[in-house]
């Protein structure tokens, strides 16, 4: 079983260094690329994808529109 802090070369999706991190807000562990000795993603996806979406006024893409009800019609 792999500890907090492992690394390794070479992994099948990455081609540099890896090390083994605890995501920072769910705390799922998984292999992580490194560069410089800092892990890239300080998140897993999951938690990543929750941070940043934004629905409406709040997205940064948004430009008006109308929104549809919960039913599916707009």
């Amino acid at each position: 079983m792999n500890k907090i802090g492992d690394i390794k070369k070479h992994n099948k999706q990455y081609a540099g260094t890896c090390i083994w991190q605890a995501c920072e807000s769910c705390g799922k562990e998984r292999w992580v690329e490194m560069r410089h000795g800092i892990a890239l993603h300080p998140r897993c996806c999951r938690c990543s994808n929750k941070a940043h979406a934004r629905y409406g006024s709040a997205n940064n893409m948004w430009n008006g529109g109308r929104q549809k009800i919960p039913s599916g019609y707009i």
